[in-house]
């Protein structure tokens, strides 16, 4: 209750400053030659903040002589250092918490473009710091509108990178301009290292993700057991490799395999893509390293019910990856506040050790 007392409380203070200054400005008055500091935010999950980088790609392009900051959630920072498109970083937890620390930080920006469909707090502070433009993402509430300088167009049947340029074109008038998708995450020399010390160059070596932010999108431990016990059966050569933060590391500890290698809490972030680039196969659910598995051009099985495969599945380098999809039970799909969340039980272990024989082969 106290959080939703605070968040009304910026909402009626930054309405008002609006109503008072009358920022932030109309598209129709946007001058880019003026633009000298662009702050571009994504700070929420690790996989939605790696989407984002097509886009901060594009505004670069867009905007070669600006200085661009980047709003990031501090943990996913080291992940993102070698980012060649940006200046620095400003650190936002989300949710509003110590917002008010960035209020002399934002002052200083010419614009503001959100590269998420949540957490309005930045859009917020950029109407209280007089930030004279600002645009988020495709707009599916209209309760962000008096914030914004115009709405973005949501496309609901286009990928998240897609959503995350829209932004672009909006800022730019031209809704047709095509820009580059790929994504960004450039590997330093440190990370591969630091990945062949840890993972063998010999036999197949097959990374594991089996936990997500929410267990929701989450495929049954045990089928991942019956599934190790079966690849390691039918290529002999082959080791597999848990990945997984710390807190997955105890519910990871059972598989009772000795060519099965708990690496979850062991793997710095700023590694994370090094580890996941010396597989040769990575079997995950919907969740941050599997957007790095893309990234980073490392062959994938992914696995959705739940999520949308048009919005977060592969969207590059689309031969390398397989996808098993299955329509969802429930609709509407509660996603994570499921009390019963079982719907990722439809995929079977036979059909995810298939198509992982399929690209093994």
């Amino acid at each position: 209750m106290l959080k939703i007392l605070k968040q009304k409380a910026w909402r009626t203070l930054a309405l008002a400053s609006r109503k008072y200054r009358g920022l932030p400005f109309p598209l129709h008055e946007f001058t880019p030659e003026k633009v000298r500091q662009i702050l571009v935010v994504s700070c929420t999950a690790l996989g939605d903040t790696l989407l984002s980088t097509p886009a901060i790609r594009a505004v670069r392009e867009c905007f070669p002589a600006a200085r661009i900051f980047w709003l990031i959630r501090p943990a996913f920072a080291p992940l993102f250092r070698t980012n060649p498109y940006i200046d620095g970083f400003l650190f936002y937890e989300g949710r509003f918490k110590r917002l008010s620390n960035l209020f002399f930080h934002f002052k200083k920006f010419d614009l503001l473009l959100a590269f998420h469909d949540s957490d309005e707090g930045p859009e917020i502070l950029a109407v209280l710091a007089g930030i004279p433009f600002v645009l988020r993402v495709g707009l599916k509430d209209e309760k962000y509108l008096p914030f914004l300088s115009a709405r973005v167009p949501y496309r609901v049947e286009v990928h998240a990178v897609e959503q995350r340029l829209d932004v672009l074109r909006t800022l730019l008038g031209n809704f047709e301009k095509k820009f580059d998708t790929r994504l960004v995450l450039p590997l330093r020399e440190e990370s591969l290292d630091f990945a062949r010390r840890l993972i063998p160059e010999k036999g197949i070596r097959i990374g594991f993700q089996c936990k997500a932010s929410n267990a929701y999108r989450e495929w049954p431990l045990a089928n991942f057991k019956i599934l190790a016990r079966a690849l390691v059966s039918r290529f002999p050569e082959s080791k597999i490799f848990l990945l997984g933060s710390k807190k997955d590391r105890k519910a990871l500890s059972d598989f009772q395999n000795s060519r099965v290698v708990n690496l979850a809490g062991k793997i710095p972030l700023e590694h994370l893509g090094g580890v996941i680039k010396e597989l040769d196969l990575l079997v995950t659910v919907d969740t941050g390293p599997m957007h790095v598995a893309f990234a980073v051009g490392t062959p994938t099985v992914c696995l959705f019910v739940p999520s949308e495969v048009r919005h977060t599945g592969p969207y590059q380098d689309l031969e390398r990856h397989r996808v098993i999809w299955k329509e969802r039970p429930c609709k509407p799909c509660q996603k994570k506040y499921c009390k019963d969340p079982w719907c990722m039980e439809l995929i079977s272990v036979e059909e995810v050790f298939s198509a992982c024989e399929e690209a093994l082969s």
